[in-house]
């Protein structure tokens, strides 16, 4: 018997008609199931946004100036 996975964080996500068919055949297309394919589309999402990120980010938002 496997064990059930558990995670961090839930939320729920509510799809059109059109945005799940587009999410099947994406993940269809890379050979994961639906919530793989989310995971792995906000993860990289998360990735792109951290490198965009002004290096002295945390300066600006505390009010310090550049």
């Amino acid at each position: 018997m496997s064990r059930p996975t558990s995670f961090p964080r839930c939320m729920t996500l509510r799809l059109t008609s059109v945005m799940d068919d587009d999410l099947e055949d994406l993940a269809y297309d890379r050979r994961l199931s639906k919530a793989g394919a989310i995971r792995r589309i906000l993860a990289l999402a998360i990735a792109e946004a951290d490198a965009h990120r002004a290096p002295n980010g945390h300066l600006q938002i505390r009010g310090g100036a550049l």
